[in-house]
């Protein structure tokens, strides 16, 4: 009898705590390393909105470069909040990265810039969930 009363004061207790919790997930962006150098990546903003500037949602820190090793499939996550990624979320980054500059191990450099932006950032990078936006980096 007692456990009886025990296992139902436990199911309450579950059911009140899944009432109680969020099921969004976070918005994640995902760069991931496909090409076989070592990458440091730096990004240049122009004016946009803090929360689009941010490695953790939590910490509110600035990104401004990452770094990526040589393995294939070497991935920096970025969390941007709570949802799913919207066709608005992904323009407005897009429209806030003025370019990406990279610098690769062997010492090459150059630019990533609109057109291929807009390769990268774009909604058919989406996953299933929608909540995870990968951006690959094939060839520098």
């Amino acid at each position: 009898m007692l456990q009886l009363k025990f296992l139902k004061q436990l199911v309450v207790l579950i059911f009140a705590l899944l009432c109680f919790c969020s099921c969004d997930p976070l918005k994640i962006l995902a760069i991931t390393n496909e090409s076989e150098n070592a990458l440091e990546l730096s990004f240049v903003f122009q004016e946009c909105p803090d929360q689009y500037l941010v490695e953790s949602f939590e910490e509110q820190t600035k990104i401004e470069k990452i770094q990526l090793g040589a393995n294939l499939g070497d991935q920096f996550i970025l969390k941007f909040g709570m949802g799913n990624w919207t066709n608005s979320d992904i323009e407005q980054i897009r429209n806030c990265l003025d370019h990406i500059a990279y610098k690769t191990a062997a010492g090459d450099s150059g630019k990533i810039e609109a057109a291929e932006l807009d390769q990268l950032l774009s909604p058919a990078n989406l996953k299933p969930k929608r909540n995870f936006l990968e951006i690959t980096i094939n060839k520098i």
